[in-house]
C-alpha cells in the first residue's frame, strides 16, 4: 500500500435532501460497507459521514479493517444539495483531522468503481503536484465523483467551493469547481480510463453501470485526448 495516499469516502446513511431518490436508509447503509470494504483493500480509507446515523454503534463499520471512521453533524443547509453538504463535510474534516494525509482519492461513499485497480495505479504514479479530474469543456462541470489531489491543493483551490452551491438554482458543485480550475494555475489532467461505476444514483434512482462497448468507445476517446494532451474531455 501507497502510505502517501488515502482515499476519502463520503456517506449520507439518512439523507438530508429533498433532492435524492435513493433514500432508504437499509439498501443505503449496505451499500457504504461494501464500498469500505472494496476500498480498503487499496490503502487508508477515511469515511466521513453526516446524518443521524450512529456508525459507531454499527458493528460493522467498526470492525472494517484499514478504516478511519469520522462522523460530523447533520448540514444545516439542506435546500442547498449534496455537493454543498459533502464538501462542507470534507472541509470541517480538514479543519479536524490532525494529520491529513499527503494526497487523497476523493470518492462518492456508495460508488463501487470496478476498474479502479487500473484508476488507483495511475494515482499512485502521478507527479505529485497534479490533480486528476475529468473536465468536459461544453457543459463545463468537473467531475466531483472522483479525483485525486494532494492536500495543499485541496486547501488552496477547493476549500470553501461548496459555498457557492445552491443546488435549486442549477448552480452544482460540478460547475463551482470547473470554474475554480479554469480560472487557476492547478496542473489538471483527465483519467486515461473510464471510471466503471456500479451503484444507484442518488438524484435519480438509476442504475450507474453501462454497457461494456459504451466504455470501450469511451476510453478511444481519452487515448487520442491524451496524445494531443487535451484538458478536457
Amino acid at each position: 500500500m501507497n502510505p502517501d495516499i488515502a482515499i476519502i469516502l463520503t456517506g449520507t446513511i439518512i439523507p438530508n435532501s429533498s433532492l435524492v431518490v435513493h433514500s432508504n436508509p437499509k439498501l443505503r447503509r449496505d451499500e457504504y460497507i461494501a464500498a469500505i470494504k472494496y476500498y480498503s483493500q487499496f490503502c487508508q480509507v477515511y469515511f466521513l459521514e453526516n446524518s443521524d446515523y450512529d456508525i459507531f454503534a454499527d458493528p460493522e463499520f467498526s470492525s472494517c479493517n484499514n478504516v478511519t471512521l469520522r462522523k460530523f453533524p447533520v448540514s444545516l443547509e439542506y435546500l442547498r444539495g449534496k455537493g454543498f453538504q459533502e464538501f462542507e463535510m470534507i472541509d470541517k474534516w480538514f479543519e479536524t483531522e490532525k494529520n491529513t494525509p499527503k494526497r487523497f482519492i476523493k470518492i462518492t461513499g456508495r460508488y463501487i468503481i470496478r476498474n479502479f485497480q487500473s484508476l488507483f495505479d495511475e494515482c499512485s504514479n502521478l507527479e505529485e503536484e497534479t490533480c486528476l479530474i475529468d473536465l468536459y469543456r461544453k457543459p463545463k462541470v468537473a467531475i466531483s465523483s472522483l479525483f485525486i489531489i494532494n492536500s495543499d491543493n485541496y486547501s488552496r483551490y477547493f476549500k470553501g467551493a461548496y459555498l457557492e452551491c445552491d443546488d435549486q438554482s442549477g448552480v452544482y458543485i460540478e460547475h463551482i469547481l470547473f470554474k475554480r480550475i479554469n480560472s487557476s494555475d492547478l496542473k489538471t489532467r483527465f483519467f486515461k480510463h473510464v471510471p466503471r461505476l456500479d451503484g444507484i444514483s442518488g438524484s435519480s434512482g438509476t442504475k450507474l453501470s453501462r454497457y461494456r462497448i459504451i466504455y470501450m468507445i469511451k476510453d478511444q476517446k481519452r487515448i487520442l485526448y491524451n496524445l494531443f494532451h487535451f484538458k478536457f474531455l
